[in-house]
């Protein structure tokens, strides 16, 4: 192997090694930009799922059932005085 060779082996090396940094100082501002995103990520979570305690789902869920629960009381209260005003109508009209 030459000197030129060597010289050309070194220089590639060289351009190698330059890269190899401008990717190494990439990934830095890559992992400091991700680190609090990450933190973020971890409160929403908590507020998603709940820790322990409830988390928006289940209290979503739960409006919701409320929701449910009170249209079918009021649809049964309904059918309850309509049926009782017809059996009332219908007891005035026979007497």
């Amino acid at each position: 192997m030459t000197a030129d060779d060597l010289q050309a082996i070194y220089q590639r090396l060289d351009r190698h090694e330059q890269k190899l940094e401008q990717i190494m100082e990439s990934v830095v501002s890559h992992t400091a930009a991700c680190e609090p995103m990450q933190s973020r990520l971890e409160a929403v979570s908590l507020s998603i799922y709940g820790n322990g305690r409830d988390g928006l789902i289940t209290r979503v869920d739960r409006l919701e059932t409320t929701r449910r629960m009170a249209g079918q009381l009021i649809a049964a209260l309904v059918g309850l005085l309509t049926g009782a005003a017809g059996t009332a109508i219908a007891w005035l009209l026979e007497h």
